[in-house]
């Protein structure tokens, strides 16, 4: 089943994202992190390479920089971002491409969307990135971004009460990723 919105559960923790959910489509695009896009209980993706050229795929692995668009996603998926400088982001970006021989079947993970993310997550090259309480500031920055676009990272500092520059060293630090709109 194609869907065309993103619905789910996501964590951002030191070094990447882990998000369970919906899949929706989204405009040509690329991420400064090695992504992982699977989707589970059979339903293929339907992607767009740099080329603009679509293909179906039940799993791939971007590197960073890539662009690329789903443009046809699926209700039951799942999302990984690595820092592509992070053993496990490394590792994934060796394999570009085709990854469905890297997520198991849809029956031996977790029923539930977030919980077989993390499960991918442990599964995958690098194995699971750890849990770490963020800095209060850079905390207060997280509960705050969700649905914000194009944020500047002096709206970001004055929401967690930090100069610039100790909330970019916060995020590149903690997050593994450094503050880009």
């Amino acid at each position: 089943m194609s869907v065309t919105g993103w619905a789910g559960r996501a964590r951002l923790r030191p070094g990447g994202l882990v998000y369970g959910g919906a899949i929706g489509s989204a405009t040509a695009h690329a991420h400064h992190s090695v992504q992982v896009l699977a989707a589970l209980d059979g339903d293929a993706l339907l992607l767009a390479g740099p080329d603009g050229e679509p293909f179906r795929c039940r799993a791939y692995v971007l590197p960073a920089g890539v662009r690329h668009a789903v443009l046809a996603g699926t209700a039951r998926g799942v999302v990984l971002h690595y820092d592509p400088l992070s053993s496990a982001g490394r590792r994934l970006a060796a394999l570009p491409g085709d990854a469905g021989g890297l997520v198991p079947a849809a029956g031996s993970l977790p029923a539930d969307l977030f919980e077989a993310a993390c499960a991918l997550d442990s599964l995958l090259p690098g194995g699971p990135l750890p849990d770490a309480a963020p800095h209060p500031g850079l905390a207060r920055v997280l509960a705050w971004l969700p649905g914000r676009d194009g944020v500047r990272l002096s709206e970001a500092a004055e929401v967690a009460c930090l100069s610039q520059s100790r909330l970019a060293h916060l995020f590149r630090a903690e997050l593994g990723l450094p503050f880009r709109p």
